[in-house]
């Protein structure tokens, strides 16, 4: 699951012009993401609705960005709720994860500082490795895992799933993301965090 993050947001990018879709929902999606990530390690778990880090908060995962997000629970006073943490996010999340990607090699960053940014991708087989476990749930017929399950419920969530799979052949596919965004705890914080940021 260590590269959730990443997948998703690898997904999110335009293949025609290197933007990135959606960018103020997926800095909620990617903090939902990271805590998957966090408790599929083992490193907090979700009781009554509140985030409970286990183990020594100081103990890394070897990962900045999921560090960043550990230490930031470990500082709260009490556990937080999950739905205002991750309505929360951290600051420039979106961009700490295209500077990931953009070191790995993955995209390119073209454009200004802060207006007409692209970031196409530059290497198909690490998108092909993004797309493969989406496309694995949306026409697959079996089951899938909670990686699987967290990525397709985040893809329709952050509101992308129309571009991955248009058209009037692909319904099927859509509405069965749809039905898998609902299987899964930090989709639904993703969901509900949505929708309250744009109710305002």
């Amino acid at each position: 699951m260590a590269s959730l993050c990443e997948d998703l947001l690898l997904l999110a990018i335009d293949p025609a012009s290197g933007v990135v879709r959606n960018w103020s929902r997926l800095n909620i999606a990617l903090a939902g993401a990271e805590l998957a990530q966090l408790q599929e390690a083992g490193r907090i778990d979700v009781s009554a609705g509140r985030i409970v880090v286990t183990g020594p908060a100081a103990m890394t995962t070897g990962d900045p960005d999921m560090d960043a997000t550990l230490a930031r629970l470990a500082s709260c006073s009490q556990p937080p709720r999950l739905l205002a943490f991750v309505g929360r996010h951290r600051a420039n999340v979106v961009n700490s994860y295209l500077a990931r990607l953009s070191g790995a090699g993955f995209v390119q960053h073209q454009g200004g500082r802060w207006f007409g940014q692209r970031w196409p991708v530059t290497d198909q087989s690490r998108l092909a490795s993004a797309r493969a476990p989406l496309d694995a749930v949306a026409f697959g017929a079996g089951d899938f895992s909670s990686a699987q399950a967290v990525l397709a419920g985040l893809v329709q969530a952050v509101g992308i799933a129309r571009s991955l799979y248009p058209g009037r052949q692909n319904r099927a596919v859509r509405v069965r993301l749809r039905q898998i965004a609902k299987s899964h705890w930090a989709v639904e914080a993703v969901r509900s965090a949505i929708a309250a940021s744009e109710s305002h």
